[in-house]
């Protein structure tokens, strides 16, 4: 990867969905199968979906409040931007019905982070010369096909 460039992301595609997700709960069902909190580029992107996940796997309400008080709970609201970032996320959303969009957008971004994080490590081993090829052919394949077996 060349320095000084950005790695695959969606800020705004991230902000939508997890907008989505407080404003309709039916919107997490979209993404609790398909996404995990690592998808999202942003930290506190992370650390907000994983508190999504968590309150709606224990069929807690996900809402502005729920979610406010889970992560004050757990000491992570200010460091996710406190209570303005969450509800400039619900602000941000043009529309909760795209959220399988948004959905789709953070997985492709996603894949190709892990794409290009496998991609170079590969190029390192290469270079490293450490081993024989055949066996850095099978590390190579290895690391792709870890990504392909996320995907199924």
């Amino acid at each position: 990867m060349e320095l000084g460039r950005n790695p695959p992301q969606n800020i705004s595609a991230e902000q939508a969905a997890l907008g989505s997700m407080l404003l309709q709960e039916d919107a997490i069902l979209h993404g609790v199968d398909i996404l995990r909190p690592e998808d999202f580029y942003k930290k506190s992107h992370q650390i907000i979906f994983k508190c999504i996940l968590e309150l709606f796997e224990k069929s807690r309400g996900v809402d502005l409040v729920t979610l406010t008080e889970e992560l004050n709970r757990v000491n992570l609201l200010e460091e996710i931007g406190g209570v303005t970032y969450l509800t400039n996320l619900i602000n941000s959303v043009p529309t909760a019905a795209n959220i399988e969009y948004y959905i789709k957008i953070i997985e492709e971004k996603s894949i190709l982070r892990n794409l290009i994080n496998s991609a170079t490590k590969i190029i390192s081993m290469g270079y490293e010369e450490k081993e024989d090829a055949k066996i850095l052919l099978d590390k190579a394949s290895f690391e792709l096909i870890e990504i392909l077996t996320f995907l199924n």
